[in-house]
């Protein structure tokens, strides 16, 4: 019997013969889902730069089961123009951090910022590009 086939959150693609709808890694768009792996640890906080931010989210995208849910709640709460900030660890062709005790979903670069203009969200500031976490100010257009 063959695998049934998952819709990727982030590039919707349809993804054939998936053993598991919890540990997959998309073809397209290489964004990643795995099974949890220890408790969630909230020490990961560190100061937000800006003072005009309206919603924070800071390193929670890689434990949300919903993410396009999660982006559409966002959209939905902020006005025309309020800034978000947030930020989550990303893979990088040199690095691959290691996995948060919890985490679920796994980001590059792009498949996250696709993600935020899926939803209508253009990016306002990126902190060092080249950081293995991204950290980002978002509005909503």
């Amino acid at each position: 019997m063959a695998s049934p086939s998952i819709t990727c959150p982030i590039c919707g693609a349809k993804i054939p013969n998936i053993p598991s709808a919890q540990d997959f890694t998309c073809p397209f768009c290489k964004f990643e889902r795995r099974t949890a792996v220890g408790v969630r640890n909230e020490s990961f906080s560190q100061p937000v730069p800006f003072e005009n931010i309206s919603e924070i989210s800071d390193m929670t995208l890689p434990y949300i089961e919903d993410l396009n849910g999660y982006f559409q709640e966002k959209f939905a709460q902020l006005k025309t123009n309020n800034q978000w900030y947030l930020s989550t660890p990303v893979n990088r062709f040199y690095h691959k951090p290691t996995a948060l005790p919890g985490q679920i979903n796994f980001f590059n670069e792009k498949n996250i910022m696709f993600l935020l203009e899926q939803h209508g969200f253009k990016m306002s500031w990126r902190h060092n590009r080249f950081a293995s976490i991204l950290k980002l100010i978002v509005r909503k257009c």
